[in-house]
């Protein structure tokens, strides 16, 4: 009699070993609705076989717990991304995400191995200016005619950086848009001190009130200048400073930016402003700025300045000139 109560036992569980194995591919709730079902059975069968009923009822458990689907982890906002102001780039700042082909190009899908580039809107990393100007006509008691250079100030590199969202403000002008780039730039280079931050370009609405240096390009050249550009070079104001550059360890940094052209040398946080064409634009033409290719010191206002700068190319500022007055 007990011989066949045991292999009453051993044809129940191979019945439910089965029975699981042929709902592994259905629901959870259907699995674990079969295995109480079953475990009851074969309880009321043998009371004494507590051993077999204790190894059917773990064949059954194993067999629901394969069949449950694995639960997902839920997508975070945040990103593997630094800004250059020390900040975590949120999914909900990306635009838009560039990945290797074939790759699902969602910003839930973005990671580490599948990050190629993204494009990121409504924020730029700036700085606040320090205020430092030098030319060769202000400063003749601290310019160096062979070296090209002014011993009072150094080539510092500045890391310090301000995350501004678009409406916000600064040096009195309103940041009314703004994007932000990060890409990666080796297999094995995540990128610099921004975690692979390349590139910036924003627009800033307001009138302020520039002194400096203003000329218009007689004839153009190599470096991107043509006949009739109305270039500037500031000796005085305030506006923000949006300029990125990288040095051999890949830190991103700002720092003094020097040049000559005809009869000026400078150095100063921005470079050169660009105010339009006079060629190309007849309200130019109306401020009577001379047009030999030399500077001419003044006072400008100007409005809807526009930045635009990458590690890896020239900077470019422009600006609508509103109006100027020769000095």
């Amino acid at each position: 009699m007990k011989k066949t109560k045991a292999v009453v036992a051993v044809i129940l569980a191979a019945l439910l070993c089965g029975c699981s194995s042929k709902e592994e591919g259905s629901s959870s709730s259907s699995v674990v609705e079969s295995t109480s079902t079953s475990s009851s059975t074969t309880v009321s069968s043998s009371t004494t076989s507590s051993s077999s009923s204790t190894t059917t009822t773990s064949s059954s458990t194993e067999s629901s717990s394969e069949s449950e689907p694995e639960s997902s982890e839920p997508v975070t906002n945040e990103t593997f991304l630094k800004g250059l102001a020390g900040d975590t780039i949120l999914r909900t700042d990306i635009k838009q995400v560039f990945v290797p082909e074939g790759e699902d190009a969602s910003v839930e899908k973005l990671t580490e191995e599948n990050f190629s580039s993204v494009l990121c809107m409504g924020f730029i990393y700036v700085s606040k200016p320090k205020g430092v100007f030098r030319t060769n006509l202000d400063n003749a008691d601290v310019y160096d005619e062979t070296a090209m250079s002014f011993s009072d100030i150094s080539d510092e590199k500045d890391t310090n950086y301000t995350r501004l969202t678009v409406g916000e403000k600064m040096c009195g002008m309103t940041l009314t848009f703004a994007e932000t780039n990060f890409a990666r730039t080796a297999e094995d280079v995540q990128g610099a001190s921004g975690n692979s931050f390349c590139y910036g370009s924003c627009t800033f609405s307001g009138e302020t009130e520039l002194t400096g240096y203003i000329s218009v390009c007689k004839e153009g050249n190599f470096y991107n200048v043509f006949e009739g550009d109305v270039r500037f070079v500031p000796t005085e104001g305030n506006i923000p400073v949006v300029n990125y550059k990288t040095d051999p360890e890949q830190v991103i940094y700002h720092s003094m930016n020097t040049g000559a052209d005809a009869n000026l040398v400078w150095s100063n946080e921005y470079g050169i402003i660009k105010l339009g064409n006079a060629v190309e634009d007849s309200s130019l033409r109306s401020f009577n700025i001379p047009d030999d290719g030399n500077y001419y010191k003044c006072r400008i206002v100007i409005d809807n300045l526009v930045y635009s700068s990458s590690v890896n190319m020239f900077s470019t500022i422009t600006a609508k000139l509103v109006s100027v007055e020769l000095l």
